[in-house]
């Protein structure tokens, strides 16, 4: 009795890996199926960075070129979301963390490019001038950084995709005890970290 149970419980466990040779065959009972796959093997790869404005990728020993977001395919424009906007930093008005209008078009565009590149992260920095108690301009920078990620979700962005950091006033843009630097230092900067 003892023997049949084993050769059972044997011929049970190969069922199971046999199926595991094969992932497929979980759809063939079902109504989907699985297309032809073409493979393309990629010669070289060089990887885009911040500055660069031109990208080749050779594939199957076709040169494809990037250009400032203009896909060189002969089919006009590039798709849209290939590139984020060039505008990364965003100011605010002095104790504010509203968005001005113009800035708000700006945002939908980063919202769009980080939808249609869900693997993308955002990090958005907050900063904020010298007035105020270092505490105060923590809190304000945040505030400033969250306004944009609140913006960025309602735009359709996934949380997960958005990473918040406040610098208060311990990174100013420029140096100066006036409004005129005061106004570049009280920002949001977008950065793409991959």
């Amino acid at each position: 009795m003892k023997r049949i149970g084993l050769i059972v419980l044997a011929a049970t466990w190969l069922s199971g890996c046999g199926s595991l040779n094969n992932p497929l065959d979980s759809l063939n009972g079902s109504e989907e199926s699985v297309g032809p796959v073409e493979v393309v093997e990629v010669e070289s790869y060089e990887a885009a960075s911040a500055g660069s404005a031109d990208q080749r990728v050779m594939v199957e020993g076709e040169a494809l070129e990037y250009q400032e977001g203009q896909q060189d395919m002969g089919m006009g424009s590039a798709p849209s979301g290939l590139t984020p906007p060039a505008q990364l930093l965003f100011f605010f008005d002095f104790d504010r963390s509203a968005v001005s209008a113009e800035d708000l078009t700006v945002l939908q565009a980063h919202a769009a490019y980080l939808i249609n590149n869900p693997v993308m992260m955002v990090r958005l920095e907050g900063h904020a001038d010298e007035r105020g108690s270092r505490e105060y301009n923590l809190a304000l920078g945040e505030r400033r950084a969250q306004t944009v990620s609140d913006l960025l979700i309602a735009e359709g962005v996934s949380a997960g995709q958005i990473e918040i950091i406040s610098y208060g006033e311990e990174s100013p843009l420029e140096d100066g005890h006036e409004e005129a630097f005061w106004s570049q230092n009280r920002r949001v900067e977008l950065s793409y970290p991959q």
